[in-house]
């Protein structure tokens, strides 16, 4: 699993004081900075970073095995949360804590252990009463909170939750399991009890309480998973606990947001029940969600793409890169359109925004012409692996970026490139990989992520994207 550590967080409380007084609620909103995790490695800081290919291997069928076969919306184990007399707060203006600072209660130093690639961000969290520290990855590709618990002898990594020092514990005794198609996995049984996120709790949260690990499936620092999905997509069959945040009318804002900083540098952030505007400039994109590719129903916080565009050169910095007036349009059928043409049914793909996940992974076909645009550019020979291409080291990468509503967001050539293919070797290997990983869905994991701050907005059922701050990444 991936996850574990001390974090800063600041909660911020607000009163929603347009209704009278006896109906008046304290809402509230946590800022948290957070850890993350590599995949490609350096054997000392002044040599360049090198491909994990076990990391990218485990990650490629962790993908395919989480977004392949989604579960139903049945719920055998909701349990009703009290709903706020409040009702759901319009959106049409998310709280900022970049207004409220003054109102902050508490802070943690935060402690970076992990640079290079950033393969997951992970913070802490407590379980049960009295609360135990534990500590998860934030995926907003699952719907899962996933716990070891002290039973859980063989494998399993980070903090595990004792059940027996709980006084609100609660175990259904239907199993849960999550098995993925390298044989990797974890067992254990549906359980309910007081979880709580930086003073954010759900006094009966649902989650998978796992007994054993096998395969390599816990393989981080951290204890758990959190998943940030929808319900719809929950494999314990239990509401997320950002669900049950909502549902109680917890939240100043019903949204959450992310700043993923880049290799080891302080600042990564999930902002429950609010967005930061110091994080970011300009305006926010909104871009309506899309639950059509998975038959009506919304599992993932997924989108409608125009495409990926590419450009040679780039304007800006190595740091901020910018699309110049060269830049073309990627199409499935290798052709390509000048200016950032906006996407057409060759263009344009589903993409799901996906927290838990490193690369970016898109159709094979689409990869294959992405490649094409980029001088040198190879399919990885099979010691790498299936989908992978490289490219030479000291070639000019240009920029490549993703389109969404006609604007486009830029993956960092810093992050495009993964690592040299062996210590010493003059090839690399690129983030972006051609994969088929079901429901006609793109995959954007942390690679993209952390060049744009991205706001989900679960009442207006949309994801906003903003340009970062200057400064930032």
């Amino acid at each position: 699993m991936h996850g574990s550590s001390a974090l800063t967080f600041f909660l911020f409380i607000v009163l929603v004081s347009a209704r009278p007084a006896s109906q008046r609620q304290r809402r509230s909103a946590a800022v948290i900075p957070f850890h993350h995790k590599q995949i490609s490695s350096r054997q000392d800081s002044s040599s360049p970073k090198v491909f994990n290919k076990d990391a990218a291997l485990s990650e490629v069928t962790y993908v395919v095995s989480k977004y392949a076969n989604t579960p139903g919306n049945t719920k055998r184990h909701q349990v009703p949360q009290p709903r706020s007399n409040v009702g759901a707060q319009s959106n049409s203006k998310h709280f900022d804590v970049a207004l409220q600072r003054r109102q902050s209660s508490g802070k943690e130093p935060l402690k970076d252990e992990f640079q290079d690639v950033d393969a997951f961000y992970w913070g802490p969290l407590t379980v049960g009463t009295p609360a135990q520290p534990s500590s998860c990855t934030f995926d907003t590709g699952s719907s899962d909170l996933v716990l070891p618990l002290t039973s859980c002898t063989k494998n399993c990594s980070g903090e595990h939750f004792d059940s027996a020092k709980s006084t609100t514990f609660k175990d259904t005794g239907d199993r849960f399991s999550v098995q993925y198609v390298d044989g990797s996995g974890a067992t254990g049984t549906v359980v309910f009890d007081s979880v709580t996120i930086a003073g954010l709790n759900v006094p009966r949260q649902g989650f998978g309480a796992v007994s054993e690990e096998f395969g390599g499936f816990g393989h981080g620092p951290n204890a758990g998973l959190l998943g940030l999905g929808f319900s719809a997509n929950s494999r314990s069959e239990t509401t997320p606990l950002f669900e049950n945040l909502v549902q109680q009318g917890t939240l100043a804002s019903n949204i959450f947001s992310f700043y993923l900083a880049r290799h080891g540098a302080n600042g990564s952030e999930l902002c429950l029940g609010c967005m930061d505007s110091h994080k970011f400039t300009g305006e926010i994109n909104y871009v309506p969600l899309d639950p059509s590719v998975t038959g009506g129903v919304q599992k993932y916080w997924n989108v409608p793409s125009d495409g990926i565009i590419h450009s040679n050169r780039t304007n800006g910095t190595a740091s901020t890169p910018a699309l110049d007036s060269s830049s073309t349009l990627v199409s499935h059928n290798g052709t390509t359109g000048t200016n950032g043409t906006s996407g057409t049914s060759e263009t344009a793909f589903a993409a799901a925004l996906d927290s838990g996940t490193t690369l970016v992974y898109v159709a094979p076909e689409i990869a294959t012409a992405l490649y094409a645009q980029i001088p040198g550019s190879k399919p990885a020979p099979p010691t790498v692996a299936a989908g992978f291409f490289t490219f030479p080291c000291d070639t000019e990468l240009g920029v490549t970026s993703i389109k969404f509503d006609g604007k486009p967001y830029a993956i960092n050539p810093l992050d495009f490139n993964i690592g040299t293919i062996l210590p010493g070797s003059p090839e690399c290997v690129g983030a972006v990989v051609g994969l088929n990983v079901g429901n006609g869905l793109a995959v954007l994991g942390d690679v993209f992520l952390k060049g744009t701050y991205t706001i989900y907005d679960y009442d207006g059922k949309q994801v906003g994207f903003a340009a970062l701050a200057p400064g930032l990444n």
